[in-house]
C-alpha cells in the first residue's frame, strides 16, 4: 500500500516564503510537531553547520544518489552548483562518468557511502576524514549524512513530488548546465 502525504499550507512568517512552499516541509504537516522539529535540524545543516557548502552538497548528493531520492537530489543539485560544485561533480554523486575526487572529496563520499550502506563510518575513513576535519566537523558529518538519509527514506517511502519548477538532474541537464 502507497500512502500519499497531502501538502499542507505553511506560515511563510514562521519558516519565510522559500521554505513554506517546499514540498518537503508541506508534507510534513501530518506530523506539525516533527515537521518543527526537522525544519530546525535541516535548517541548522544548510544555514549554522561548520562544514562549507561546497563539502556539505557533496555528503547530500551523494546520500541522495546512493538512496535513489529524486526530490532531495534534484533539490540539493541546485545548492552544489550554488556552492561552486561543477555538473560533472554533480554527475558523479549519482556514480555517473568516472570520478576524479580529491583525496579530501573522497574521503567525504566514502562517509556518505558508508553511512548508507552499513550506517556507520570506517576506521579507515575517519582517518582519512581527519586529514581536513576536526572532530567536531567529523561528528556534523556523520550526523549530515545520517539526516539526509532519513528524509531520503520519508521523501521516497511517501512519494513526495518535486517542487513547481524544479527538474529531476539528468546527464542531458548535466551537459546543458555545463555549456551554460
Amino acid at each position: 500500500m502507497n500512502i500519499r502525504l497531502s501538502p499542507h499550507p505553511i506560515d511563510p512568517q514562521a519558516h519565510g516564503a522559500a521554505a513554506s512552499d517546499l514540498m518537503v516541509f508541506r508534507t510534513l504537516g501530518a506530523v506539525p510537531k516533527l515537521r518543527e522539529k526537522i525544519f530546525q535540524l535541516g535548517g541548522r545543516f544548510l544555514h549554522g553547520g561548520s562544514i562549507p557548502a561546497r563539502e556539505r552538497e557533496i555528503v547530500i548528493l551523494r546520500t541522495a544518489g546512493l538512496i535513489g531520492c529524486e526530490y532531495e537530489f534534484a533539490q540539493h543539485s541546485l545548492l552544489g552548483l550554488d556552492a561552486s560544485m561543477s555538473p560533472t561533480e554533480i554527475d558523479w554523486c549519482l556514480g555517473w562518468g568516472e570520478p576524479n575526487w580529491s583525496s579530501s572529496d573522497l574521503a567525504l563520499i566514502q562517509l556518505a557511502e558508508e553511512i548508507g550502506h552499513d550506517g556507520a563510518v570506517s576506521e579507515v575513513t575517519t582517518e582519512h576524514l581527519a586529514r581536513s576535519w576536526d572532530t567536531e566537523q567529523i561528528v556534523e558529518l556523520v550526523l549530515l549524512a545520517g539526516f539526509y538519509r532519513m528524509v531520503g527514506a520519508y521523501l521516497t517511502t511517501f512519494g513526495v513530488e518535486l517542487d513547481d519548477g524544479i527538474e529531476p538532474w539528468t546527464p542531458q541537464r548535466s551537459r546543458h548546465e555545463e555549456l551554460s
